[in-house]
């Protein structure tokens, strides 16, 4: 390694009792003998004298200055007061291996080298008023839990919103990236409530009463199906349908019919559809008005 006015290099030993802590970032201020030179940084109220044996060269990452653009702080090699993880965005350019974030910390702003931050990958949650998102990460300083679910109420910018819910007195803006999409469940067993409708494969009708289903006449335990709702002994009584959970005049037997599930559905089976080469055939040539050759 040769001495080079202003290069910053990587401690990567200490054969000479300088006070740099292995792995920390110097730079070379001016040369002492071939073998040495000294350093700029200052610790423990000196610049210290560091062999050109004791260092690596550093390999900075590939990233360029952008005002405005955002990153993510992984490490901190010049003593900046951004915590690790920490979002940051580029304000001025500092040198060709820095910057000056745009972040206050202790009243003022601080380098940061472009290899100690990574660009940050956005997580694609779209905006849409009333969706529910959980929280998984905190960095723009908001006042929600760690895995609470917020409800997204109004855009803020590009990559943010303003989440519902109320904390400390304030609604809070959230970074999208620091939000997963809440994975929904398939409907099962589990959902069925007191008040709610069900429709069999063979269609008829049932009233949900805690653990039972009860008609007309009849009646069925929850018992005799599965989680995914279809029935443990006949197909015929697979639940196709369920409704809303009625309330009120609505829970009298005279509206336990298909018109009354049909207005207050809530969830319906969805089911591939099995056909022969010869259906499939007729339905195309209905859809496109001619014949067709199906060539196998």
């Amino acid at each position: 390694m040769e001495f080079k006015k202003g290069k910053e290099v990587r401690i990567v030993e200490n054969t000479n009792r300088h006070d740099y802590e292995i792995g920390s970032i110097v730079t070379m201020d001016y040369q002492l003998k071939d073998k040495c030179f000294k350093a700029k940084e200052v610790v423990n109220g000196a610049a210290w004298v560091v062999k050109l044996s004791d260092c690596e060269e550093i390999e900075e990452k590939v990233m360029e200055f952008e005002e405005g653009k955002e990153v993510r702080i992984i490490s901190n090699n010049n003593s900046h007061k951004y915590k690790i993880g920490s979002i940051v965005t580029m304000s001025n350019g500092y040198s060709d291996n820095a910057f000056y974030a745009k972040e206050l910390v202790d009243g003022r702003f601080y380098t940061v080298r472009f290899s100690d931050c990574e660009e940050i990958e956005e997580k694609v949650v779209q905006f849409k008023k009333g969706k529910k998102v959980r929280v998984i990460a905190n960095n723009n300083g908001h006042k929600y839990k760690i895995g609470s679910i917020v409800t997204i109420d109004n855009q803020c910018s590009d990559k943010s919103f303003i989440a519902k819910e109320i904390v400390n007195g304030d609604s809070w803006w959230v970074r999208y990236s620091d939000c997963e999409e809440i994975e929904k469940k398939p409907f099962g067993k589990q959902g069925l409530k007191t008040g709610m409708l069900v429709q069999f494969r063979n269609g008829d009708v049932f009233m949900v009463i805690n653990d039972i289903l009860v008609s007309d006449g009849d009646w069925v335990s929850l018992g005799c199906f599965n989680e995914d709702l279809n029935s443990n002994s006949f197909n015929y009584f697979d639940i196709m349908k369920v409704s809303k959970v009625l309330n009120g005049y609505l829970l009298m037997p005279k509206n336990w019919n298909k018109e009354r599930l049909n207005k207050n559905l809530l969830w319906e089976r969805e089911e591939t559809k099995k056909m022969t080469i010869s259906e499939m055939k007729k339905k195309l040539e209905e859809k496109l008005g001619h014949k067709i050759e199906i060539i196998e």
